[in-house]
């Protein structure tokens, strides 16, 4: 792995020397520093190697269930980290799955962005794509044999290369219909929030959000959105996280107090307790509590560097939400999974789609993005630092969070159409307490975990097919 600012021995900057601050900041901040083996730093030719030689057999899960090794602690380069702080990516503006049909392995594209009222457009929208078109070839080959695909069914990608590039894509139509379209890669953001409706279930009018990323963005997305539902008096409310693989925490405790703040704020109802290494805890053990849901100072800092990510009107939250349902795929982790596992000792919540992905601990970035020091060796480390639990002290989902209702992610159906398959069962479950559907059009596909090149950020070019390509993992 090539990262950026840190091409092997720098002037001034040997690898044996990245190693050295990445095995001291690891025996200093990891959640489980003993557990950490002694290594030689000059051993190791890149400092991802050596970052994935130390954590190899760390267990970070304390229950006995079972070995959980750490899969999420990163090094990347330094302008790969601030592109994923700003929620950007290069690419044609798609998220792809693997899937087999009857001409073999394919891509589905499941998300297009600018496909959503308000939304900027991308190269993909512009050119008429859709979710449920299929990607055939690639430049005149097969997507099957230019990207092996039968070796990752499942697999669920960001579509995305250097900005500029151009490549022509093969596509069969959810109509059958063929066509070829050639996309030039351009610099995009999505929306985190895209889109947000109320649907009927019965006699009850349920809220539903498409909430793609916990960052910055998110801010004034989820403002609109809960504003919008709070004027409509819902009280019972679809998440639709399926494609959300997390983010920032923060956004974790705004979005709780937007929910059902307003109704827990009398300073005792915990959100959620991030617990760090006992050298650290302390210092930095934190608990944060239900209040009346405000602006992210975080955010509203006019000092900070994202105050255009600010609140652009006054918060509202909802009040007396009595029931949430999330919908969750393999795609779904961190800051997506602490959501729920903070509504859980206060409100009805239910799961529906597939298990997630299992991730209840977070990182930091060193160097300190805030204090505004330079990269070392234009390097930025995320190890693991500390796990969250919640009220009830709950905190054991390595696993990932099983469906209470299984549903499959139904890409022949638009996002938010009552008839794709995951909605139309969240629906029913509120109004008729079952699980059960008419009819599927067949079972889920299989699921693999998506790769983790930055669990935080699907949306970043860490995630794309260039980039996984570059590293041999294509």
């Amino acid at each position: 792995m090539t990262l950026e600012g840190c091409g092997g021995d720098d002037a001034g900057c040997p690898v044996a020397e990245q190693n050295t601050w990445i095995q001291q900041t690891m025996q200093e901040w990891y959640l489980e520093p003993d557990q950490l083996p002694e290594l030689d730093p000059a051993g190791f030719e890149t400092p991802s190697l050596f970052l994935q030689a130390l954590t190899l057999d760390v267990d970070l899960d304390p229950s006995p269930a079972g070995v959980k090794l750490d899969r999420f602690s990163r090094v990347t380069g330094r302008r790969a980290y601030e592109r994923s702080l700003s929620n950007t990516f290069s690419g044609f503006g798609l998220l792809v799955r693997a899937e087999v049909s009857s001409r073999g392995a394919v891509f589905r594209i499941l998300d297009v962005y600018g496909t959503f009222p308000g939304e900027a457009t991308s190269p993909a929208s512009e050119a008429g794509l859709v979710r449920g078109d299929i990607i055939e070839t690639f430049d005149g080959n097969s997507v099957e044999q230019e990207f092996l695909l039968f070796e990752r069914i499942g697999l669920t990608v960001v579509f995305g290369f250097d900005a500029g590039t151009s490549h022509t894509l093969g596509i069969r139509k959810l109509d059958g219909r063929e066509q070829e379209v050639r996309l030039v890669a351009e610099n995009l953001m999505p929306a985190s929030v895209p889109l947000f409706q109320v649907l009927p279930a019965g006699d009850d009018d349920v809220g539903y959000i498409f909430f793609r990323d916990f960052d910055f963005t998110s801010v004034e997305g989820l403002r609109r959105a809960v504003a919008y539902l709070a004027e409509r008096g819902v009280t019972k409310l679809i998440v639709d996280q399926r494609y959300n693989l997390g983010g920032w925490s923060f956004i974790v405790d705004y979005l709780a107090n937007l929910l059902i703040g307003d109704d827990l704020a009398d300073g005792s109802n915990l959100i959620r307790t991030d617990m760090y290494n006992a050298a650290k805890a302390d210092e930095f053990d934190n608990s944060v509590f239900f209040s009346r849901p405000s602006c992210p100072t975080v955010v509203a800092d006019p000092d900070s560097d994202f105050g255009q990510y600010d609140c652009q009107g006054p918060v509202t939250g909802l009040t007396g939400l009595t029931e949430a349902v999330f919908i969750n795929s393999g795609h779904t982790a961190s800051a997506s999974e602490a959501i729920i596992n903070s509504l859980l000792p206060y409100i009805d919540v239910t799961v529906v789609g597939t298990r997630s992905r299992g991730k209840p601990v977070g990182s930091a970035p060193f160097p300190p993005f805030a204090t505004g020091e330079d990269a070392f060796c234009g390097l930025v480390l995320r190890p693991i630092t500390f796990r969250t639990v919640n009220a009830n002290d709950e905190s054991d989902y390595f696993n990932g969070f099983d469906p209470d209702c299984p549903a499959e992610d139904d890409a022949t159906s638009a996002i938010g159409d009552p008839a794709e398959a995951s909605l139309t069962t969240a629906l029913r479950f509120i109004e008729r307490r079952s699980c059960a559907l008419p009819s599927l059009r067949g079972p889920p596909p299989p699921t693999r975990p998506a790769v983790n090149l930055d669990a935080e950020h699907i949306w970043s070019y860490a995630n794309s097919l260039a980039r996984l390509r570059d590293e041999g993992r294509l």
